[in-house]
């Protein structure tokens, strides 16, 4: 499901959840989920940096993988390039001369995060069972617990911008559902946004019964001495939030007092 997830935000360009997916991906490899993905993100191009997380969570743990049966189904092309980077990888100088056993695919829980390293170095692994840090911790396990900041450090999330996106559906009158007439001035707006910022609109636009929930217009009685600038002052707190307090002109400022108790 996450990497459906993932697939979808990268189709519909949602880069900050796509970014978040990938990085929970990368955390919850492990021994039976590095196959699978292999193996169904080879023919997706958007998923190109799963692919290549889940090559090195491979190579990190070689012996371990290429003991499970489903290493068989693998596209042999793909298994091919697995064996030569493994190939390429103990003859590189960096190389351990002993390698060690392999992992059991059940020492391995799917939120074992320590054999990813977004860096493109894959840790090696133990030499023996007992083999011990100078801390007194094996290597695979001070591993896990600098993966973490090492992940943060090498894939920095896309800022949030849902307060501005919000605030674009207003400026840039994208997809309006609804009217409200303010001094005989019609200013689009959105119902989903309004019910949820607003009692008021809740009521006339929740309420079948109501004129303004048959219609989708909302007009503002003359009677009320609102101008269509301090209403838009209003849509303005309620779609961007504080923001507009900085700006606000002493009058305007003095209106959306009253209207905040009247729409609530």
């Amino acid at each position: 499901q996450l990497y459906r997830l993932f697939l979808t935000a990268k189709q519909w360009e949602v880069p900050r959840l796509a970014a978040l997916c990938e990085r929970q991906i990368k955390i919850r490899l492990s021994i039976d989920s590095v196959l699978p993905l292999l193996r169904i993100s080879a023919a997706e191009p958007r998923a190109e940096s799963i692919q290549d997380a889940c090559k090195q969570f491979f190579l990190a743990n070689y012996q371990a993988c290429t003991n499970l049966q489903e290493c068989e189904a693998l596209d042999p092309r793909l298994l091919c390039e697995l064996m030569r980077l493994n190939t390429a990888k103990a003859a590189s100088p960096m190389a351990t001369a002993a390698p060690g056993p392999p992992m059991a695919p059940s020492a391995t829980s799917p939120s074992s995060p320590q054999v990813i390293h977004s860096s493109g170095s894959a840790p090696q692994l133990a030499t023996s069972p007992g083999a011990r840090s100078k801390a007194g911790q094996s290597p695979q396990a001070c591993e896990e617990s600098s993966w973490p900041a090492t992940l943060d450090h090498a894939q920095a999330l896309p800022p949030s911008t849902l307060a501005q996106d919000l605030k674009r559906l207003l400026t840039e009158e994208l997809a309006p559902d609804f009217e409200v007439v303010v001094q005989d001035e019609v200013i689009l707006v959105h119902k989903f946004l309004m019910v949820a910022r607003s009692k008021y609109f809740e009521t006339c636009i929740l309420t079948s019964g109501m004129q303004e929930s048959q219609e989708g217009r909302l007009v503002i009685d003359a009677s009320w001495a609102m101008t269509a600038e301090e209403f838009r002052a209003l849509l303005h707190f309620l779609y961007a939030g504080d923001e507009i307090l900085r700006i606000l002109a002493p009058h305007t400022a003095m209106y959306l007092v009253d209207a905040s108790s009247f729409y609530g």
